[in-house]
């Protein structure tokens, strides 16, 4: 069996992720479509060709001991699937053409063979202490990611969700502002009562003290912004489309650029790649190459 090579132990911590990776003509392939819909869509993040691969499972930050240990498991159950061919065809997003987040290459062929690999991957990983994906695996390629909103729409959400003007006032309402002050006056001596205490009796101040108290305009605004009123109904609206405004609605635009079979290639390893953020763009490592296959162990 290929002997795992030991990890600098230098950096604490690792984020990593185990991949298939794509052959060069291929890769293009799928970039070109990337760059044709990069002429037509904004706010979407491009997977550079280089990067392009196929996750079986993202690991994020670990010790370099465990990615080890990982290595090791994953080279021993690697062992037990032979070489296979996978096909990469269609193209669509997650979680679907008209909310976009994700938009993808997927795959036709090899599907199963590929679902078993990934399995064999998560049972090396959690025997190494990672955590099980819950989430049934979909083998796919990212040709890119949407970008979420940053613009005062969302700020303007995030205001009604954690304390805006609208809650604020309902608290006030709750709490003693001026309109239940105004019935606390009237119930304890102002011009009404000593007119003749109409107003204790149910006058229209009285009752508009205990309109407040008890769920008046201002008290329904402010249950309104908490429980997911207008306004923040709204935030939810604006951050879908401007998420998706990045492109909006996908749909006519994956459907006119459906590539159909793109190509096949062959699956004779796992890579474990070490993944770097860099103001360019990631930048991937491979730090293991684990072989498939029985040969694999001669």
């Amino acid at each position: 069996m290929a002997r795992v090579p030991a990890i600098d132990p230098a950096p604490e911590t690792l984020r990593a992720f185990l991949a298939v990776e794509i052959p060069e003509a291929l890769r293009e392939r799928c970039a070109a479509i990337g760059e044709r819909l990069g002429r037509e869509v904004t706010g979407v993040s491009w997977v550079k060709a280089a990067n392009l691969h196929v996750t079986l499972k993202f690991l994020g930050n670990a010790r370099p001991a465990q990615i080890a240990r990982l290595a090791e498991s994953l080279a021993h159950k690697a062992a037990r699937i032979e070489p296979f061919d996978v096909e990469l065809a269609g193209i669509g997003c997650f979680p679907s053409p008209r909310r976009a987040r994700v938009i993808w290459i997927g795959v036709g062929d090899g599907t199963e063979p590929l679902r078993r690999l990934a399995e064999k991957a998560e049972g090396a990983g959690e025997k190494a202490g990672f955590a099980r994906e819950s989430r049934p695996f979909s083998g796919h390629l990212t040709l890119g990611r949407v970008r979420m909103p940053r613009g005062p729409a969302r700020r303007a959400g995030r205001e009604n969700l954690r304390g805006g003007p609208a809650r604020r006032a309902g608290r006030e309402n709750l709490r003693g502002g001026p309109a239940r002050g105004a019935g606390r006056e009237n119930l304890r001596g102002g011009p009404a009562r000593r007119a003749g205490r109409e107003n204790l009796r149910g006058g229209p101040a009285r009752r508009a003290g205990r309109e407040n108290l008890r769920g008046g305009p201002a008290r329904r605004a402010g249950r309104e912004n908490l429980r997911g009123g207008p306004a923040r109904g709204a935030d939810r609206q604006t951050s879908d489309h401007e998420a998706g405004s990045g492109g909006g609605d996908l749909s006519g635009l994956v459907a006119r650029e459906d590539p159909g079979v793109l190509g096949r290639f062959r699956v004779s390893e796992v890579v474990l790649m070490q993944s770097r953020l860099h103001p360019d763009g990631a930048i991937h490592t491979p730090l293991h190459r684990i072989p498939l296959g029985r040969e694999a162990i001669r």
